[in-house]
């Protein structure tokens, strides 16, 4: 019974004694416009991260924002808790809720961007900010600077 003890304390002192490791954001797959029109335009995305870890880990939220064309266009919405395997990459599904009076001035802005990028099928988007992981029961930040001219 000693002997289960020791182990078990010795492997608990090495688990605490490793600091965990953040996750590194990798990039951005399956960019789909779900919805464009006068009053904004919802895009669905995955975001792709690696789990460096030998633990799994829980993603718990995001703040990030989202700049099209040099213009801040609105914010990422990601609440749901997404469990993670050790030593992975991982998906995380986003969906970037654009307003278009956060990008543009006016209806007719407006109404010509959204012509142009429904006609074009591409934009320069950039998303910015912290996607959040719990580990052991605390939140990580980890930081996204993601930039590229999207296609549709």
């Amino acid at each position: 019974m000693k002997n289960i003890f020791l182990l078990f304390a010795i492997a608990l002192s090495f688990i605490a004694c490793n600091k965990p490791k953040e996750p590194e954001f990798l990039r951005i797959e399956e960019i789909k416009l779900d919805k464009l029109g006068l009053s904004g335009a919802d895009i669905r995305a995955m975001m792709v991260f690696s789990n460096p870890n030998d633990f799994g880990l829980t993603v718990a939220g995001s703040d990030l924002e989202v700049i099209i064309d040099g213009k801040k266009a609105g914010t990422v919405v990601q609440s749901d808790e997404i469990a993670v395997k050790a030593n992975s990459e991982f998906k995380v599904p986003v969906i970037a809720k654009i307003k278009q009076e956060d990008l543009f001035e006016d209806a007719l802005g407006s109404l010509g961007k959204a012509i142009d990028i429904a006609l074009s099928k591409k934009m320069k988007l950039k998303i910015q900010g912290k996607v959040f992981i719990k580990v052991f029961g605390k939140k990580i930040p980890v930081p996204v600077d993601y930039t590229d001219e999207v296609n549709f």
